[in-house]
């Protein structure tokens, strides 16, 4: 979902590969956090303890709208 079409995470996976994009994605989770909301990559992806970004949970689309919003990237 993440990395297709044209969001930052798409073009971080592109350029960097799984992990350019799981970094983007981390960095968008801080700059989030930073600005006083909660998220973790285990909010998403069902297995991310384990390595696996690939399984998604049901509202990972909605929940990774919104980080995109909140982490304001360029």
């Amino acid at each position: 979902m993440a990395l297709m079409g044209e969001s930052p995470v798409a073009r971080a996976c592109s350029e960097g590969g799984r992990r350019g994009a799981i970094e983007l994605m981390q960095k968008f989770v801080r700059s989030a956090n930073a600005e006083g909301f909660e998220f973790e990559c285990a909010d998403c992806h069902s297995n991310a303890d384990e390595g696996d970004y690939i399984h998604l949970k049901p509202q990972a689309d909605v929940e990774f709208r919104k980080l995109l919003f909140l982490a304001r990237p360029p």
